[in-house]
């Protein structure tokens, strides 16, 4: 009797393998040996709630795809609050949501948790002018808005004197925001305090044994059930998913450009030189936010644009700020099937491209 129940489990076991693997088979195309690697680190936790600002990044950080600093700034190097104005550093703080955040998500082989775009600008620009030394602070952090971003400018990047701060914005905005039902400029129509989980959960008890679909997927699907969302949406957001509307575009845009504005001249009020950078996508890789239910593609688009038109429009009409565009890649400078986040070669490119762009800017002033 045991043995024809142990044999059962054996044989249910096998068949339920086999029908995993040709889901896959049939989703993919092509047949895969070992099952998805689970993630334990639970994205919530690389982040915590600000008076202020809503939330920010947690410090010290060890998530390897969210690392932060003993400041709570991305990235995993301590950058020291004081600064020595006779010295020749030039420093630039970068802020936005997670493209600028992010380092290889995809955690590629030869994993670099440090490599974001801000830290390939640095090395960039260090390696091509030797006369100085240049120090670029990672201030992004994912889900930021145009209004968080200049919060965050405010209220934590401002004590550092940054010399130049860096504006690459527009994605959050128009996912989660303008075209949300009952649009308020102060965005609370669609943002809530948020009070992040501090479990770290029960799959951290389980190895990945990924030879077995059965067991990946068994503990992937009771990690749903039991477990709090990982995702930080969840925890800010006032709704989730919506449907997406283009009655007040105008108004959303207008705020938009309005805090555009505000970003710069609190830059500049305290000495710091603001440059611009309109966000940077490709139309035809544009696929249905996770955010909407339901959208109209080129009105989204439309949207998009707009952002960037609002951001060339206030870098044309006040003095002292600047703007630059990133030039057009390729498609491989994003993640597969993502056409918002960069690849482990689009944030190499991007931190190439943008200290090129700096530096024209740059030594355009000392002349």
């Amino acid at each position: 009797m045991i043995f024809n129940l142990i044999c059962l489990i054996v044989v249910s076991f096998i068949v339920a393998e086999l029908l995993f693997r040709l889901v896959k088979y049939r989703r993919t195309g092509k047949w895969e040996i070992f099952a998805f690697k689970l993630d334990k680190e639970k994205k919530y936790l690389s982040y915590q709630s600000h008076t202020y600002i809503g939330y920010t990044k947690s410090k010290n950080s060890a998530n390897p795809k969210f690392p932060s600093n003993s400041d709570g700034f991305a990235g995993s190097k301590d950058i020291p609050i004081t600064r020595d104005d006779s010295s020749n550093t030039v420093r630039i703080v970068v802020c936005g949501g997670s493209t600028v955040e992010q380092n290889d998500y995809d955690m590629e082989p030869e994993f670099d948790r440090e490599l974001t775009w801000p830290k390939a600008m640095e090395y960039n620009l260090n390696k091509a002018d030797k006369e100085k030394t240049y120090e670029v602070m990672n201030a992004g952090c994912a889900g930021y808005t145009i209004l968080e971003s200049t919060i965050h400018l405010l209220t934590k990047c401002v004590p550092y004197k940054p010399d130049y701060a860096i504006l690459y914005q527009g994605i959050n905005d128009a996912c989660c925001v303008q075209a949300f039902p009952d649009f308020v400029p102060d965005y609370t129509h669609v943002r809530r305090p948020p009070i992040f989980p501090h479990m770290k959960g029960f799959l951290r008890f389980f190895p990945n044994i990924r030879f077995s679909f059965v067991w990946q997927y068994t503990l992937f699907y009771l990690g749903r059930l039991f477990e709090k969302p990982s995702n930080l949406m969840t925890y800010i957001s006032c709704e989730l998913k919506y449907n997406m509307t283009f009655d007040q575009i105008q108004t959303a845009v207008k705020t938009y450009e309005d805090y555009l504005r505000s970003f710069c001249f609190i830059a500049l009020a305290h000495g710091i030189t603001p440059i611009l950078v309109p966000w940077a996508f490709k139309r035809e890789l544009v696929t249905k936010p996770f955010y909407f239910i339901h959208w109209d593609k080129e009105k989204f688009i439309k949207l998009l644009e707009m952002n960037c038109e609002a951001t060339r429009r206030v870098a044309k009409e006040i003095d002292g700020v600047f703007m630059f565009e990133l030039p057009p890649n390729g498609k491989d400078i994003f993640r597969p099937n993502d056409w918002i986040h960069f690849s482990k070669v689009g944030l190499e490119k991007t931190g190439e491209n943008t200290a090129f762009e700096f530096l024209k800017l740059h030594n355009l002033r000392e002349i």
